[in-house]
C-alpha cells in the first residue's frame, strides 16, 4: 500500500517552535528565509521515520532551549509520533488507533532507503550515482560482488601484463641462434682427454704400420737370401715360416684398425666456448619464449574474465526492476538513453531523480528535495507534472526573500499560507 503524509505536526524540533500541516496537492513547498526553520520542516520527516540513522546525522533535533520534542506524521492508515527527551528518543506507530509491534521495523519496511533528493542526484560523483541506482533496482549486493570479481581479475591482469611486459624484454634482449645450435655445453676437459687419447691410439697405430713395413721388408730380403743361400734353406725356411706368420697375424690386426677423427676434435675443442655459448643462449630463449607464452595465455584469461564480468553486470542490471526505461551507468555514472545525466535535459535529470527517490521507497511515496531554490520555473512546473504522473508527493523547499511561495516559515513557525491549495494550522509556541 503506498502512503502519503496527511498531516505533518512538529514540536521544538531544530528551529521549529510549533507547526502543523495539511498538505493538498502533490507538490508541497516550503519557503522562506534562511535560519528561519523550513529546513527543519523536511527533516523532521526524516527523524520521524528514519529513526536512529537519522538522528546521527543530527546531532541536536531539540530546538535550543527546550527539553522536549515531537514529530507527528499521519501517513492515513499509520499514525508515527516520535518524541526526544534528554534520555533519549521514543517511538510510537499505530494502526486503526491500536499500537503496532516493533514500530521501527515497521517503518524500516515502509521507508526503504528514503533519504535520496532528486536534485541532489547530477551533484553526486559518478561512483555515488552508480550506487544509488543499483540501490534503487535492488542489486547492488549482486553488483558488490561481480565488481569484486572484476576488481580482482583487472589487478591480476594489470600484474601479469606487467611482467609480461618484463619477459619481452627479456627475450628481446637475448640474440637469436642458429636451429643446429647444440643444447647443452660441453666440457672443454673432457674434448682435452679424449683428444689426448685418440693422439695416443694413432701413435700405437703408426708404431704398428712401421712394425708391419719392417716386417715384410726383412721377408723380402729374406726370401732372397733363400735363392742365395740353398745350404741354409731349411733354417732360413722355418724363420721366414714364422716371420711371414707373424706378418699375417699383424696384417690382420692393422686392417681393422680405424684412427679417431683427431682434426674434427681438434676443431671441437678450439670452437667450444663458442659453441657453449650458443647452448646457454638456445636455452635463454626457449625459457622466455616459455614464459612470454604463458603470460599472454594468463593474459587473456583475465580479459575474457573482465568481459564476462562487464556482461554478466549488464545482463543483472537488464533483468533490474528499474524506475525508469532506458536507465544505465559507465564510468561518467548514470546513463539514460546512452547519455551521461550531466548530458541529459534539466526535465530528463529529475525524471530520473524523482523516479530513483520512489523506487529506493516503494511503499513511502514522499520526495524531500531539499534544495528547491536551484529549480526554475520550468522545472517546478515539470517536478509537479511528476508527481502527479507517479503518484507522489513532493516537499520541496524554498530560499524566499520576496514573494511569498507555498508554505512560509518564519521564526520556527507557519507565518502564512500563499497559495490556496495548501491548508496550515499554527500552533502557539510551549
Amino acid at each position: 500500500m503506498a502512503h502519503r503524509i496527511v498531516r505533518l505536526t512538529a514540536e521544538n524540533v531544530k528551529r521549529l517552535k510549533a507547526v502543523e500541516i495539511v498538505p493538498e496537492g502533490d507538490v508541497v513547498v516550503v519557503s522562506g528565509r534562511n535560519g528561519q526553520g523550513k529546513s527543519s520542516v523536511l527533516d523532521s520527516i526524516m527523524l520521524a521515520l528514519a529513526g536512529g540513522d537519522a538522528s546521527r546525522l543530527v546531532t541536536m533535533p531539540i530546538r535550543k532551549g527546550e527539553t522536549q520534542a515531537s514529530v507527528t506524521l499521519d501517513l492515513g492508515d499509520l499514525v508515527v509520533t516520535r518524541t526526544w527527551t534528554q534520555k533519549g528518543t521514543y517511538l510510537r506507530v499505530e494502526a486503526e488507533g491500536k499500537p503496532v509491534g516493533s514500530p521501527q521495523a515497521v517503518l524500516d519496511r515502509l521507508i526503504g532507503r528514503m533519504a535520496l533528493d532528486p536534485t541532489m542526484l547530477e551533484r553526486q560523483s559518478p561512483r555515488e550515482q552508480i550506487a544509488t541506482l543499483l540501490q534503487a533496482a535492488g542489486v547492488a549486493d549482486v553488483i558488490e560482488v561481480i565488481d569484486a570479481e572484476r576488481q580482482q581479475a583487472y589487478d591480476e591482469r594489470r600484474d601479469i601484463g606487467r611482467d609480461l611486459k618484463q619477459a619481452k624484454a627479456v627475450l628481446d634482449a637475448i640474440a637469436p641462434v642458429p636451429d643446429d645450435a647444440p643444447i647443452m655445453e660441453a666440457d672443454p676437459g673432457e674434448l682435452a682427454r679424449e683428444l689426448t687419447a685418440a693422439n695416443a691410439i694413432v701413435g700405437q697405430n703408426a708404431n704398428k704400420r712401421r712394425q708391419l713395413d719392417a716386417l715384410r721388408e726383412r721377408a723380402v730380403g729374406e726370401a732372397d737370401e733363400i735363392k742365395a743361400l740353398e745350404a741354409r734353406l731349411q733354417g732360413l725356411r722355418e724363420h721366414y715360416d714364422r716371420t711371414v706368420a707373424e706378418g699375417r697375424a699383424l696384417a690382420s690386426e692393422v686392417a681393422g684398425l680405424v684412427d679417431p677423427d683427431v682434426e674434427t676434435l681438434g676443431a671441437r675443442l678450439s670452437q667450444v666456448s663458442t659453441l657453449n655459448a650458443l647452448a646457454r643462449r638456445r636455452r635463454e630463449r626457449e625459457t622466455a619464449v616459455a614464459k612470454v607464452k604463458a603470460l599472454e595465455l594468463e593474459h587473456t584469461v583475465r580479459d575474457e574474465a573482465i568481459k564476462l564480468a562487464d556482461e554478466r553486470k549488464a545482463a543483472v542490471l537488464a533483468d533490474a526492476p528499474l524506475p525508469v526505461e532506458g536507465l544505465g551507468y559507465d564510468e561518467s555514472g548514470i546513463t539514460y538513453h546512452g547519455i551521461p545525466l550531466s548530458g541529459c535535459s534539466a526535465s530528463e535529470r529529475l525524471r530520473v531523480g524523482v523516479a530513483l527517490s520512489l523506487a529506493m521507497s516503494p511503499e513511502l511515496r514522499v520526495v524531500r528535495v531539499t534544495d528547491g531554490s536551484l529549480l526554475d520555473s520550468q522545472s517546478m512546473d515539470a517536478l509537479g507534472a511528476l508527481a502527479e504522473e507517479m503518484d507522489a508527493q513532493v516537499w520541496v523547499e524554498v530560499v524566499s526573500d520576496g514573494q511569498p511561495v507555498g508554505i512560509v516559515i518564519e521564526d520556527g513557525e507557519v507565518r502564512e499560507v500563499a497559495l490556496a491549495t495548501r491548508r496550515v494550522r499554527t500552533k502557539e509556541a510551549v
